[in-house]
């Protein structure tokens, strides 16, 4: 640990996650996420020794590379704190979350969310990030059935779930003129 002054320098790394490739590629959320968190660090005096981004990971599953490299090194005890925009972030999956959660404890590692503030080792600050981590399994549960029932709807209307096949058109694409402007 480095010192300054005779304090313990907090050393944290920051993690930040989108679901989609789609998200990954178009969305701000990422840089949104580790601006914040760097501030959000900066004001605590914490120091950003890494970060890990995960873009287009889902976090129903720990499946995901930049997070296992986050758990390699917190095994490793390369820092103090985890730190993420929000608990969904690190995961959406109830075992994954309190497995995690507790092997870092017991490496003497807190997982911090500057959106969703508690100290879990506190009984409110406990109950509240379980509640968290209850909604956050429930709402990615949900979208799933609400995304296959759009899609399914897309099927029975005649589109393609996703894209057509080559070959085939979509929906949405105009009719292909021949030379005589007749559809093909």
């Amino acid at each position: 640990m480095q010192k300054d002054h005779g304090v313990k320098q907090v050393k944290c790394c920051i993690y930040a996650r989108v679901s989609t490739d789609e998200q990954a590629e178009r969305d701000l959320s990422i840089p949104f996420q580790l601006e914040r968190c760097r501030y959000h660090a900066q004001g605590l005096n914490w120091v950003v020794v890494k970060e890990f981004v995960d873009a287009g990971e889902s976090a129903r599953t720990d499946k995901r590379p930049e997070f296992q490299k986050m758990i390699t090194a917190a095994r490793a005890k390369e820092f103090d704190v985890i730190l993420v925009h929000k608990f969904d972030r690190f995961a959406r999956n109830d075992y994954d979350f309190i497995t995690y959660e507790k092997e870092l404890e017991d490496l003497g590692i807190k997982v911090e969310s500057l959106s969703e503030p508690g100290d879990a080792s506190t009984p409110a600050g406990y109950i509240s990030r379980r509640m968290m981590q209850i909604i956050s399994t429930w709402y990615s549960k949900n979208l799933a059935i609400e995304v296959k029932k759009g899609l399914l709807k897309k099927v029975e209307t005649g589109g393609w779930p996703k894209q057509a096949p080559f070959g085939y058109v979509n929906k949405h694409d105009k009719p292909i003129q021949c030379g005589l402007g007749h559809p093909i």
